[in-house]
């Protein structure tokens, strides 16, 4: 991966879903930058950092490393989906305890996001019943919706569509959240462009947090698996 001229801003996340109304509001004021976006590991994605071939990496979960910078921008609630005639699609809230004999659908292991939640599932006294594991969240919901299983999704995801063909479920203990940062490298340079990128985040995160589920970052601690 090769570091592009400074009318480039190279983004590395480790998930997808949060890229199209922030690039969509971001070249919409710099329409003379061109954006390139890779996906990866945490792992992955902090040597694409400290090599100097991305300039921020986007990840629900602190990228560490020791000339790394990691800002947090916004934490948001993670939920449970199950599908419309599951006997516990009427409730608002549960336990995820009561959830332990339920077959669960998830992202593939390594992927931060199913760190994150067999975490919650620990925490809660279980290790999840897993039945399909991928790397679509479009084709998990899918599945959900086909009476497969039941799945987390967090709260920005949740609201991305209109219409939902799922039911949504509180998860009331233990606390299910993630943090979403910016993480970049002190040691290498940013361009302007990158600089008007970081700038740009920060604001358009900010002005996410109030949203039913999203909530700033003061106090938030990141939970144990």
């Amino acid at each position: 991966m090769a570091k592009a001229n400074e009318e480039t801003v190279i983004l590395t996340v480790s998930t997808t879903r949060l890229l199209p109304g922030l690039l969509r509001a971001f070249l919409r004021e710099h329409p003379r930058v061109m954006v390139r976006q890779y996906t990866g590991s945490a792992e992955e994605m902090a040597m694409q950092i400290a090599r100097g071939e991305a300039d921020f990496c986007i990840a629900g979960a602190e990228i560490k490393g020791d000339e790394m910078a990691w800002e947090p921008l916004l934490v948001e609630e993670v939920y449970l989906i199950v599908p419309p005639d599951h006997p516990l699609s009427g409730r608002g809230a549960v336990r995820l305890a009561e959830l332990r004999d339920e077959p669960f659908i998830c992202v593939n292991k390594g992927h931060e996001f199913r760190e994150l939640t067999d975490g919650f599932c620990r925490r809660a006294g279980f290790e999840p019943k897993v039945h399909f594991s991928g790397d679509e969240a479009d084709v998990i919901a899918d599945l959900v919706r086909q009476g497969l299983g039941v799945a987390f999704v967090p709260a920005l995801t949740w609201w991305e569509k209109d219409e939902h063909e799922t039911r949504r479920l509180r998860i009331e203990a233990p606390r299910c959240e993630r943090v979403i940062g910016l993480a970049w490298s002190r040691r290498h340079h940013l361009t302007r462009a990158a600089e008007a990128f970081r700038d740009f985040a920060r604001r358009y995160f900010a002005q996410l947090v109030g949203h039913e589920g999203v909530r700033g970052v003061e106090g938030w601690t990141q939970p144990p698996n």
